[in-house]
């Protein structure tokens, strides 16, 4: 018997000849013949659809257990063997769970890895194993660490004790690392970065005034990173002073403490500070002439050009000592940072632009 394809196929070729005998019948003008010809065409019931395949069915979460041979996969003596099956595990839910979590105990840090990315593909349903993620927060390998942080991302609230009990167990080096994925958390993870704004060593301290500005409302630490600016670790110092300048105009407070650190003994400090000036310091016409000192430091003085330029207007006028500079680039620089201020520009005059940038050499 012949299919209903093939069936249809030549129904459709019958149609086709019929089509073409009536196009004929017209051209050459025969109305006896184009009449019965197309009465056929209309009246012929029209060709049956071909067979759709099937559906094949889309693969995702299932409350059904793992299968034995898959569970079997996770002792396997090849990684990759153990990082495929953790993968696949995720698909099965909260049944999942204990399994992923004792493979985050496995000696190779990638399985490890794949075992904490599966139970964040979990989301809440690794709720039976939030102890053992608490656990693995103290594993050797940061990227393991990280890796569980997202795991605990649905949690929220209920991550913050675990957390909590890593920040205190844990040396300097874990404590920052906590500290920089804090923020990941939201909101639940802002009373553990506030907390380390006070930690005794330099190391999370450093971390958490480069982290907490990742929190809305982080105007309100102000004065916490105003008093760390006289912190005896120059690298607290350092990302105090950022940290302000994150903050923009709203931490123009800050500003005659920023200007003390111009004087500091580090170098990166001043090169800090420099920078956060330009940022909050917009509009003070003292703030260019105390900047202008520093031009003397060949490690910063572009910076201090740059942010002379970012304060506005009121650093128009010390592009005049520029006029006999020996420097061909800080005399460049300072025509680029005029250029920002065409109306002042213009009231200075051609003349004296060309001459500014005219290199006095013979």
């Amino acid at each position: 018997m012949e299919s209903a394809t093939i069936v249809a196929m030549r129904a459709q070729e019958d149609l086709l000849h019929l089509c073409v005998l009536a196009l004929q019948s017209l051209r050459d003008d025969r109305p006896e013949q184009p009449e019965p010809i197309v009465s056929a065409i209309v009246a012929a019931p029209p060709p049956p659809p071909p067979p759709v395949a099937a559906a094949t069915p889309r693969s995702g979460p299932t409350t059904s257990a793992p299968p034995a041979q898959l569970l079997e996969q996770l002792r396997e003596k090849k990684a990759k063997v153990r990082n495929r099956a953790a993968k696949e595990l995720a698909r099965f839910g909260e049944a999942a769970a204990r399994p992923l979590a004792e493979l985050l105990k496995d000696p190779v840090a990638r399985t490890r890895i794949a075992a904490a990315g599966a139970l964040a593909r979990l989301g809440p349903e690794a709720a039976p194993v939030l102890d053992a993620l608490g656990a693995a927060l103290a594993d050797p390998s940061e990227d393991v660490v990280a890796a569980v942080v997202e795991a605990l991302l649905p949690f929220e609230s209920a991550a913050v004790a675990p957390l909590g009990e890593a920040m205190r167990s844990a040396d300097p080096e874990r404590r920052s690392w906590l500290v920089r994925l804090a923020p990941d958390l939201g909101a639940a993870g802002e009373p553990l970065v506030a907390l380390a704004l006070t930690d005794p060593s330099e190391e999370v301290r450093q971390a958490a005034h480069d982290s907490i500005g990742g929190f809305p409302g982080a105007q309100r630490y102000l004065g916490t990173h105003v008093a760390a600016l006289r912190a005896p670790e120059s690298a607290v110092r350092d990302s105090a002073c950022r940290a302000i300048a994150r903050l923009g105009s709203e931490a123009s407070a800050a500003l005659p403490e920023v200007l003390r650190l111009l004087e500091d003994e580090d170098w990166e400090v001043r090169l800090a500070a420099v920078g956060t000036i330009g940022r909050i310091g917009r509009g003070d016409p003292g703030v260019a002439e105390r900047l202008a000192a520093l031009l003397s430091d060949d490690r910063i003085e572009e910076d201090v050009l740059e942010a002379i330029g970012a304060l506005g207007e009121t650093s128009y006028p010390l592009l005049a000592r520029f006029e006999s500079d020996p420097d061909p680039d800080r005399r460049i620089q300072a025509i680029q940072i005029a250029a920002r201020f065409p109306d002042e520009m213009e009231e200075v005059g051609t003349e004296r632009i060309l001459a500014i940038a005219r290199d006095p050499a013979p």
